[in-house]
């Protein structure tokens, strides 16, 4: 498991199972549904390929 948030300045904050960076980590609560969290205005989704996380993941851990 790991995740990646970026945010409109730029900065990209990680998490996996080992390293929480900053303020984001990984929940111990069940993820919910895509949709759910499409619903709330101060999220925004975006389905990518998992090339495309890995690109995402290098860019944030480097």
């Amino acid at each position: 498991l790991r995740k990646v948030e970026i945010f409109p300045d730029g900065r990209m904050l990680y998490a996996d199972p080992d390293v929480e960076f900053e303020e984001t980590g990984l929940s111990t609560m069940p993820f919910p549904p895509l949709e759910k969290i499409a619903a709330d205005p101060e999220s925004e989704l975006e389905v990518i390929s998992k090339a495309e996380f890995e690109k995402i993941w290098a860019m944030a851990t480097a």
